[in-house]
């Protein structure tokens, strides 16, 4: 079975199930019941199809709207929809379907990236040197999005804001901002909060190109015309961002190793 098929959050569904056994042939039904879960497996819809026919050939369920809706901050859930089949031969068959569902806006603030995808966009267009960006399609920026964000949110920071108050309240006294809510991530340091944005739109370009997993990120050293890059040999991973990314983060980092890959 492949991956479940994926509708925007809030649209009207219909499923439809073929009405035929494990080894592909057709079955008759007396009568048909149906429970639709939610991802936590908590039942969002029961009850019997009807009318039945005993002549139909599938199950056709529609789920309205209302039960496809995602609550605030949350972008993806699954709707697993199970029939038990009454047989007309006696017995009972139990068949089931999975969708997913996923917000429109993909992208949370600050939740899983620090810039919605109409920012990455905009900041792309003002930014040279994008290629692996505009060579993607919006899932794999999206995919970049989501990781890069990731990288940079398990690093510590330092911002400062007019009020050093507002900086205490937002980052609990830890730097980190992997927990912060979208009001205490509004009040940072604009400076900051327009870095990490850059950064994060870098470091997905960056892993949109693909050298983030390239031997390079292995070397001691790797000279570059005149200047010469220097590397820890260190298996690559997270802890790694690329060169671009660095720079803008650079300043605000704690406590931080700075080191880059090319």
């Amino acid at each position: 079975m492949g991956a479940p098929t994926t509708y925007l959050a809030g649209s009207a569904l219909e499923i439809r199930v073929p009405l035929i056994d494990k080894a592909g042939e057709p079955i008759q039904a007396q009568a048909v019941s149906f429970r639709v879960s939610d991802g936590t497996g908590a039942v969002i819809n029961e009850g019997v199809i009807d009318p039945w026919d005993t002549e139909q050939t599938e199950i056709t369920l529609p789920i309205p709207a209302e039960l496809n809706t995602l609550e605030p901050g949350v972008v993806t859930d699954i709707r697993e929809i199970e029939f038990v089949v009454t047989l007309d031969a006696g017995g009972s068959l139990l068949l089931s379907e999975t969708v997913a569902l996923m917000s429109q806006d993909v992208l949370v603030v600050p939740k899983n990236s620090f810039l919605t995808m109409a920012e990455a966009q905009m900041l792309a267009f003002a930014i040279p040197d994008m290629t692996a960006w505009y060579e993607a399609d919006r899932d794999a920026r999206v995919k970049a999005l989501t990781e890069a964000h990731y990288r940079l949110a398990r690093r510590r920071y330092r911002t400062y804001g007019t009020a050093d108050q507002r900086r205490i309240d937002a980052f609990g006294m830890s730097g980190y901002v992997f927990n912060l809510t979208l009001e205490a991530f509004s009040v940072l340091d604009l400076r900051f909060i327009t870095a990490i944005k850059r950064a994060q739109l870098f470091e997905a370009d960056f892993i949109l190109s693909g050298e983030a997993n390239s031997e390079d990120s292995t070397l001691v050293s790797k000279k570059v015309g005149e200047s010469t890059e220097i590397y820890k040999t260190i298996r690559p991973s997270v802890n790694y961002l690329s060169a671009r990314t660095m720079r803008e983060i650079a300043p605000y980092l704690i406590s931080e190793v700075r080191t880059a890959r090319a």
